[in-house]
């Protein structure tokens, strides 16, 4: 078998974080060329009214799939749009026979694609209602009119799956870059609040790790995706996400007793083994940070990090032997301790997934 190729071990580029990082431009580019290609073609080529084919363009190539989900997406947009369109060319058809039943039967058909919509196929129940719509609203009676317009949803449908094809987003990029930036604000606002007093507002402070919090929550979005992209099971990426909820909720007990005005007097760690220990965990977490990034390119950093655990497990020794005479001791050094074994646990989901996607054949 090939070995995998999409794992924590391969580094992002530096030409791919910049497209990531701007991709809401480049997906409008996309959209928007879309749009007047398909429209110059048309107009160029026919004398018809092809207005159809542009809407349902634009409908399904707006919301981006991403390439762990592209073919669920489009086998869901095909199935609403097909289904749609032969709902609208029957109801055009009761239509001719009675027009009330033709209005019930509609009723009953948009009620159950909302439902659907609200489920977890919402692109068959959206472009299904949306196709029904366009089809309808044929003249009455008009039956090759409704198969005409079906026909042109039908094929704006093929034409955004082509486009949306083209430089498809991975899910998984998108996870890594996102959980590298929440690390990286984690690594920010410990040191801040350990080794130095903080200076900003404290309702600053929070709304900052309000935005952690909802970079953290959006992660999710990504999880199904990298799951399908890469194969590694997404309970994995649940359990990295759950330790970076932990050290934000570490974080937030912090910023709220600096909100009491306790941080000066008691948050103070003296011991230079508790210091030594927080520095540490700072810089773990900020090397696990560029290793979501880099992968296994710069392997000195894991380097570092395992150097580093060894030297935070001396130093938890040390201070379980030394007398802590403040109660700023005590309680940092409860944290020191939770940060220390929540990022061990990072480290070694990253190596495992490194170990087994790399080494499998």
């Amino acid at each position: 078998m090939m070995v995998r190729k999409m794992n924590m071990s391969y580094g992002i580029s530096t030409a791919q974080k910049f497209v990531y990082h701007y991709f809401k431009f480049f997906h409008g580019l996309r959209v928007s060329f879309a749009f007047v290609i398909v429209f110059i073609v048309l107009r160029h080529f026919s004398d018809e009214s092809y207005n159809y084919v542009l809407i349902t363009l634009v409908s399904i190539l707006i919301p981006a799939p991403y390439w762990g989900t592209i073919l669920m997406r489009s086998f869901q947009r095909i199935i609403g749009i097909v289904a749609g369109s032969a709902l609208g060319i029957l109801l055009l058809y009761i239509e001719i026979l009675s027009y009330p039943l033709m209005l019930i039967i509609a009723i009953a058909i948009i009620y159950f694609s909302c439902i659907i919509a609200l489920g977890k196929n919402m692109y068959i129940g959206m472009l299904a209602a949306m196709s029904v719509s366009i089809v309808v609203t044929a003249p009455s009676g008009d039956m090759m009119e409704g198969v005409f317009r079906s026909l042109q949803t039908i094929g704006g449908a093929l034409l955004a799956l082509i486009f949306s094809i083209i430089y498809c987003p991975k899910g998984f990029i998108f996870w890594r870059l996102k959980m590298s930036a929440v690390l990286h604000d984690i690594a920010h606002f410990y040191e801040r609040y350990t080794l130095f007093k903080p200076e900003e507002n404290i309702d600053d402070w929070k709304n900052k790790l309000a935005n952690v919090f909802s970079t953290l929550f959006l992660c999710g979005n990504y999880v199904a995706a990298a799951n399908k992209e890469t194969g590694i099971p997404a309970i994995y990426f649940q359990k990295l996400q759950n330790r970076c909820y932990r050290l934000v909720s570490i974080l937030q007990l912090l910023s709220d007793t600096f909100d009491e005005k306790y941080y000066s007097q008691s948050l103070r760690a003296t011991n230079p083994y508790l210091l030594k220990l927080q520095r540490n965990n700072h810089g773990i977490i900020l090397l696990l940070s560029e290793i979501l990034i880099l992968g296994r390119s710069d392997q000195s950093k894991y380097d570092i990090i395992n150097k580093l655990r060894e030297n935070n497990i001396k130093l938890n020794t040390k201070l379980n032997f030394s007398n802590q005479s403040n109660d700023g001791n005590i309680m940092m050094l409860g944290i020191a301790i939770d940060i220390m074994k929540i990022i061990d646990d990072m480290f070694d989901l990253i190596q495992m997934n490194n170990d087994l996607y790399t080494h499998s054949k």
